[in-house]
């Protein structure tokens, strides 16, 4: 999750009139494994070395997708940046910002 979509939430519940809920799932409403991560980041940056293997790597990480449908209905939330588009937007803002 882009840190922009996790502020946008922020800010929306800050200024919400009124909410009938007090907890909110903020999500960008995908699952991926974290292979399909890797590709991600490589297919961005050209520079990651790694593979996972579903069948060693112990699924701690995986809680199951998150419904947003409370704060969509309520806040007006939001994802914008997806996995590969978040990826993309901090790599270029954090390491090629000037270029």
């Amino acid at each position: 999750m882009h840190v922009d979509d996790v502020c946008a939430s922020i800010d929306l519940a800050l200024h919400a009139l009124t909410f009938r809920s007090r907890v909110f799932n903020i999500s960008v409403d995908e699952m991926h494994t974290l292979a399909q991560c890797a590709d991600v980041v490589r297919r961005v940056t050209g520079e990651l070395d790694v593979t996972f293997d579903e069948t060693l790597d112990l699924p701690n990480y995986r809680i199951g997708k998150l419904s947003i449908r409370r704060a969509r209905d309520e806040l007006g939330y939001a994802p914008r940046l997806p996995l590969q588009a978040g990826v993309r937007e901090y790599w270029l803002s954090t390491f090629h910002a000037g270029s």
